[in-house]
């Protein structure tokens, strides 16, 4: 009798007792690692193939029905036909990571044929992929809140395969599942990698370029970040129904993303915060990119949702669907035992004495009911034992306090779990922060700081900050963080006594000037109580704050206040005015910026706010930001600009041109060259110089073409070898089209020397 080579593998592993030994197919420390697959093992006889759905490389995949359940499923064929150690090795890792993995928004595991030819089944999803959804389908439309769910699915889907150390690795819209739910269902994750440290990525090895990582195609170390790259791409995709570099070629996009360092434009009018998620998603750097335990509990808290979402219809239907899959993973043939959802596991045994017990850190804070189940009723005596050990603790921490580091660890273990929120925390850790220089050892601090703000980050622990006595007492350079959040989830902790403490802090504190402002101008911006005791500081105190951090906040206030408020007086745009041009005058760059804004914000900006020389500098500042509103402060202001001021605008721009290639300021220049009369000279008495800067002859050519309709310009421009020089350059670097634009040239060129002499 025949045997497969996965039978091989399961005869192996039935001699428990003894080290196992290496077989042909895996290494010995391999086949360790192997927990028990037989239970999947299927009969090719139970299997009855309906219709092909899609095929590749790796093989065929085929709509089927599992005969013994009466189930439909997806049977994926693949392509072995000599098993060998390395295709062996590859079907048996997918094996092993289908079988392990449990999660309501990852494709379920039906099981697996263990001789040619082989067939892996998974449950089959009818209503096809997200990327269907969102670009093939158009009487589907999904929803605000459709898409929060997605992503929030798609989150707490990868926030559990990375908890096992494995890498999707291919992360995309055509491989999320929606089913009739419209919930998200991870597939293809069954030939994902395990996260290793220091591993290669070579651009053969996984994934589709479009949602490739950068570390990706360098062929550098990669790890988990590779998912949240691709994750930042689905959520563009997502909110634009666009897909990422469409039409671009896999050289075209490496080119975008590694060496120019380019994402996809975000539309204006997305939320700050979904903005400021997809960009830390796609962040070049790895380690910028955040987790997906993260990311999951921005969309679980509402802190992060698509335009539309309606929070209560978000919570009802996750509610729903994660306790029907609760209820149906209870009845599965994998366990006889009803099954907690993978992330609302809690630690079978928690000690009370050291050493700390293990917590999971992979939970769902919905209100999955799990009352009625059974094996929670020793979950709630561990729950009382840890409970009070985290009431010892409490009760004696102090800065000084002995072994500081064992308790923060405990703490950090039980950040997540229900025995927290329950916890006065607040007090004791706000005292740590108000006086870390007693800390000891020093080198605890940044753990402090780390442990605060997943308190923070959790909102039913953050909700117990309003329970502090004399709450004000704790406003300090280390603890405004922690205030940020609580300003927009604990609204009612912000009191008239918190307020003026924070304005008094404010006007002594050096280092958080900045954070305070943004605490303020937040409680301004929300809660109308105390809009106008901070309106009277901000006003009050605006010039005080011109050369400081922060100073933009107040600024900005300021002018909010004025363009809502319909009894201003000329006395408040006077006001308004003096101050305006205080700012433009700053050494604080953002104050400036500010300035510029609010300039432009007003009917009555004029252009004596800023000083002509400091416009200058900002247009050739390394800030981006800053060379931009210069640039439109001088399309805005300078359009009668005549002789010297001309002059230096014209060289400022050129600088800027030169040095950064700013398009803004090649287009103001071919302002000034497309006019009449002697103002194009200004530009040609400097062309020697910016016609040899090679690297932004491209840039420079939209300029050449302008002061080509100019006779004077033309007739100088073709008489000197640096314009030549300059073609030649415009030719190496710029498409093969532009071959056109330099006969079009060399068509004038031999007019002029063909024309007859008048002589």
């Amino acid at each position: 009798m025949k045997i497969g080579f996965l039978s091989t593998i399961r005869s192996e592993m039935t001699q428990f007792c003894r080290p196992p030994r290496p077989v042909r197919t895996l290494s010995a420390r391999a086949l360790q690692e192997v927990h028990s697959t037989s239970e999947f093992i299927i009969n090719h006889e139970d299997i009855e193939s309906i219709r092909v759905i899609g095929s590749g490389a790796f093989g065929e995949v085929s709509e089927g029905l599992y005969k013994p359940r009466n189930e439909k499923v997806a049977i994926k064929k693949l392509h072995i036909v000599k098993p060998d150690a390395r295709n062996e090795e590859l079907f048996h890792r997918e094996i092993e990571t289908l079988s392990r993995v449990k999660h309501p928004f990852l494709l379920p595991f039906v099981g697996y044929t263990d001789s040619p030819p082989f067939y892996i089944l998974t449950k089959f999803i009818s209503n096809g992929s997200l990327y269907n959804e969102l670009h093939q389908d158009k009487d589907i439309n999904l929803s605000g809140t459709d898409l929060t769910v997605i992503a929030y699915g798609i989150s707490a889907g990868m926030t559990y395969l990375h908890s096992l150390d494995v890498l999707h690795r291919d992360l995309k819209t055509q491989n999320v599942l929606l089913n009739k739910h419209k919930m998200p269902i991870i597939c293809d994750f069954g030939s994902s990698r395990k996260a290793e440290a220091q591993k290669t990525m070579t651009m053969n090895s996984a994934g589709t370029s479009n949602y490739m990582a950068p570390e990706f195609f360098v062929g550098g170390h990669y790890n988990k970040e590779v998912d949240v790259y691709s994750f930042g791409m689905m959520l563009w995709e997502m909110l634009t129904k666009e897909v990422p570099f469409y039409g671009f070629e896999a050289p075209q996009v490496i080119y975008t993303v590694v060496i120019q360092k380019q994402r996809p434009d975000i539309p204006e009018n997305t939320p700050p915060r979904l903005k400021q998620l997809i960009e830390m998603c796609w962040a070049q750097e790895p380690s910028e990119r955040p987790q997906f335990d993260r990311i999951k509990r921005l969309f679980e808290t509402g802190e992060v949702q698509f335009p539309g979402n309606n929070p209560i219809q978000f919570k009802e239907s996750l509610e729903l669907y994660l306790r029907k899959n609760k209820s149906k993973n209870s009845s599965s043939r994998s366990s006889s035992k009803p099954q907690l959802m993978p992330f609302m596991n809690m630690p079978k045994h928690v000690t009370t004495t050291p050493p700390l017990p293990k917590m999971s850190r992979h939970r769902d804070s919905l209100p999955v009911c799990l009352n009625n189940d059974p094996s929670m009723n020793s979950l709630k005596n561990t729950q009382n034992s840890i409970s009070q050990r985290v009431n010892a603790y409490l009760l004696t921490l102090s800065p000084t306090t002995q072994q500081l580091n064992v308790v923060l660890e405990y703490f950090s273990q039980l950040v997540d779990t229900k025995t927290m929120p329950a916890a006065p925390i607040w007090e004791p850790f706000l005292e740590i922060l108000c006086n870390t220089n007693k800390v000891n050892p020093p080198e605890l601090v940044p753990q402090i700081f780390k442990l605060t703000e997943k308190f923070a980050q959790n909102h039913s622990i953050l909700d117990k900050i309003q329970s502090v006595p004399n709450l004000q007492a704790y406003i300090h350079d280390n603890t405004l963080d922690v205030f940020l959040y609580a300003v927009t989830f604990v609204p009612q902790a912000m009191t008239s006594s918190l307020v003026n403490s924070l304005i008094e802090f404010t006007l002594k504190t050096e280092t958080s000037t900045s954070k305070a402002i943004t605490l303020l101008f937040k409680i301004f911006s929300m809660y109308d109580l105390m809009k106008a005791k901070i309106f009277i500081f901000f006003r009050k105190n605006a010039l005080s704050f011109v050369n400081k951090d922060g100073g933009n906040i107040i600024l900005k206030a300021l002018m909010n206040h004025h363009i809502t408020n319909d009894t201003n007086t000329s006395a408040d745009v006077s006001f308004l005015a003096e101050i305006i041009t205080a700012y433009a005058h700053s050494s604080i760059q953002v104050n400036v910026i500010a300035a510029y804004e609010a300039t432009f914000c007003v009917s009555w900006g004029r252009a004596e706010f800023f000083a002509l020389k400091d416009v200058l500098a900002n247009m050739v500042s390394d800030n981006e930001r800053l060379r931009k509103l210069s640039f439109e402060f001088i399309r805005k202001f300078a359009d009668g600009a005549m002789g010297a001021p001309l002059e230096m605008i014209c060289s400022s721009l050129l600088k800027a041109a030169c040095m950064y290639g700013d398009e803004e300021a090649i287009i103001l220049l071919c302002c000034v060259a497309a006019k009449p009369g002697p103002t194009c000279q200004i530009l040609l008495s400097s062309a020697k110089t910016w016609l040899m800067v090679a690297e932004k002859s491209l840039l420079f050519l939209k300029l050449f073409m302008v002061l080509m309709k100019n006779e004077i310009a033309r007739d100088y421009l073709l008489s000197i070898q640096e314009s030549y020089k300059f073609l030649i350059n415009v030719i190496k670097i710029g498409p093969p089209n532009i071959f056109l634009v330099i006969l079009y040239i060399i068509k004038i060129y031999l007019s002029k020397m063909l024309r007859p002499s008048t002589s």
